[in-house]
């Protein structure tokens, strides 16, 4: 990682995501320019040399097993119904944690309208899509991240 990190647990996507909590974190300007992947929506989410109104930077996990996007599972209550529990399901996340030592992060499952085309749906492959209105949805899950081979950013957004 560039653009500042000070991470160096031995495991790179650790310290990628420990760094886009950081940022996340504080959202304060980065002196370097021109950054690719990660360092560039990181960059960006602390807005360069200017305020930035994003609060979130949307990742991908590519697992080392298949090569195929993570696909997290977690639930939610049902407003108003103490005994209704939705499942949520999603390849997306917001990092909200990470444990360095251990390598685990908390990540939250974010809902989102893929469009195919005219049509929408929630449920899809996320190659050759676009990725409209992500939104928190409150599911959380916890992984080990040394189960991953790869992570990507999104351009940073606004969840409320």
């Amino acid at each position: 990682m560039s653009c500042g990190s000070e991470y160096e647990t031995q495991n790179c996507i650790t310290d990628t995501l420990l760094a886009i909590v950081d940022a996340q974190d504080k959202v304060a300007p980065c002196k370097k320019e021109d950054e690719t992947g990660c360092d560039r929506a990181i960059n960006e989410l602390k807005g360069g040399h200017k305020k930035s109104d994003f609060n979130t930077i949307p990742i991908i996990l590519q697992l080392k097993c298949s090569g195929k996007p993570f696909k997290g599972q977690s639930g939610v209550r049902e407003k108003g119904h103490s005994s209704k529990i939705s499942i949520v399901c999603s390849s997306i996340f917001r990092v909200v944690d990470v444990d360095p030592e251990n390598h685990c992060a908390s990540l939250e499952l974010l809902d989102t309208e893929i469009k195919h085309g005219s049509d929408s749906t929630s449920s899809f492959d996320l190659c050759d899509e676009t990725i409209k209105n992500l939104a928190g949805t409150g599911a959380f899950i916890t992984v080990d991240l040394s189960s991953f081979a790869s992570v990507s950013c999104l351009p940073p957004v606004t969840l409320t």
